[in-house]
């Protein structure tokens, strides 16, 4: 028998849509190209449905954007809620899931 090699497992955080930004779904194509499991962690659209998982790919959307011309106070408390949600999807699957091999966070604005 040969041993089963458990793939790396890498998070992609960004504010942004999943569907609506080609920078980021460039990345994870790559990523998953190289061998990697991917979590995705970006904001919900209200457009598109959710994004579904697939073998190597992991969604987690915990908010949508809400900042439509609001006041820069609403847009810092967004970027806030959106931050502190990410903290805890990203500690309990590092503790609890799996270890992630990379944390890659970017704003993709």
């Amino acid at each position: 028998m040969f041993p089963v090699i458990k793939r790396q497992r890498i998070a992609m955080v960004g504010y942004t849509t999943f569907q609506t930004d080609p920078r980021l779904i460039r990345h994870v194509g790559k990523l998953v190209k190289s061998g990697f499991d991917v979590d995705v962690v970006t904001l919900a659209s209200s457009e598109f449905g959710r994004e579904s998982d697939t073998e190597h790919i992991h969604f987690f959307l915990p908010m949508t954007r809400r900042y439509e011309r609001q006041s820069r106070f609403n847009i810092i408390i967004d970027y806030c809620y959106f931050t502190f949600f990410v903290m805890i999807i990203l500690v309990r699957n590092h503790l609890f899931d799996t270890r992630y091999a990379l944390v890659h966070i970017k704003q993709y604005a």
